[in-house]
């Protein structure tokens, strides 16, 4: 693996339970990523995420027998939530040597 390279990208903020996906770069391949659960205006600071809300997976995907490109984590209100919240999700890619 080489050329690594972290991609980032945040939902909408609303009330809304969510499912984001964020996509390696062409020609590279996912090797990690995660997810975070963003507050009012899209801060990431966690005192400020609406207590309710859980991140409830965080995974990566392809097809059977091909390598993920791509990283999804699913956030869900557990419990009626006041206020608008995101979700920040990242993948870390590289690019794939035989």
């Amino acid at each position: 693996m080489s050329q690594a390279e972290l991609v980032v990208q945040k939902s909408p903020l609303n009330s809304e339970d969510k499912n984001f996906t964020v996509r390696c770069t062409e020609g590279k391949v996912a090797i990690g990523g995660g997810a975070r659960i963003l507050g009012p205006q899209g801060s990431d600071d966690w005192m400020t995420v609406p207590r309710g809300v859980a991140l409830v997976a965080t995974h990566p995907q392809g097809l059977t027998g091909e390598k993920p490109v791509t990283w999804t984590a699913i956030a869900r209100e557990m419990q009626p939530v006041a206020g608008d919240w995101g979700l920040s999700v990242h993948v870390m890619c590289a690019r794939a040597t035989d």
